[in-house]
């Protein structure tokens, strides 16, 4: 039985000779346009929005810890910035508690998202030459990139999450990259909401430098993970 089915994965992996799109592609679409209807739904406004969340999970009681770390794993999945749901949290609850909420909410959303790329959209990557010595990078040096994509707060959370499941990064390594990475971002943040109302305050301003220091220290951490991975690509491309 397990021969049959590793020879039915196998048929699913390569081109189909009809010219017809393969489980694999018709897999990968669906993750494409799962992507597409979430981001235009966010767009035009569908979904709830991070204040709402947080108002809601105010108002829940003692349900108001399940109900912020849900919505906020949906609306991360659905790409809501984190930076924001961090903000409305800490608004709502605090810098201390709305930044536990909010990095137990995204790192489950993480999880979820990382699940439904590994699920639709692995094969198809795996199954392509081009960019192949990239994904081997991704699985050599899997915590660093991931790190690095975290603490970038320009990174669409969800899209990386979806994105990150398609390649061959391994699922721990991921999860604790994904921790390591949310909780320098997600803390300032939720500061930041907290001391909205007082955008003078030495905590406000203390905040938004170091949010500020955050996101140039990723961006230059990003520009170098992705030149090791061009070079990677480039002898790859000489070296088949």
């Amino acid at each position: 039985m397990t021969g049959t089915t590793s020879v039915v994965d196998a048929q699913e992996d390569e081109p189909s000779s009809t010219g017809k799109p393969t489980r694999v592609t018709w897999r990968f679409v669906l993750l494409v346009a799962l992507i597409v209807g979430l981001v235009t739904a966010v767009m035009s406004g569908l979904t709830p929005s991070a204040a709402t969340v947080a108002d809601l999970a105010q108002r829940a009681g003692a349900f108001a810890p399940l109900v912020i770390v849900g919505g906020t794993a949906l609306l991360l999945s659905a790409m809501v910035p984190r930076t924001v749901l961090a903000a409305a949290a800490g608004a709502v609850f605090g810098a201390a508690e709305g930044a536990v909420y909010v990095l137990a909410g995204a790192l489950l959303g993480a999880v979820i998202a990382f699940g439904t790329g590994r699920v639709l959209g692995r094969d198809f990557v795996r199954s392509r030459t081009r960019g192949a010595a990239v994904d081997r990078l991704l699985q050599r040096r899997g915590l660093l990139s991931v790190l690095i994509l975290r603490l970038l707060p320009i990174a669409p959370f969800g899209l990386v999450s979806y994105a990150l499941g398609a390649t061959g990064v391994r699922v721990w390594t991921y999860v604790l990259g994904t921790l390591l990475g949310i909780v320098p971002g997600t803390t300032l943040y939720a500061v930041l909401g907290a001391n909205a109302t007082a955008p003078t305050s030495p905590a406000f301003i203390a905040s938004t430098a170091a949010a500020v220091a955050l996101a140039a220290g990723g961006l230059l951490g990003a520009r170098t993970v992705i030149r090791r991975a061009s070079n990677a690509d480039a002898e790859q491309q000489h070296h088949p």
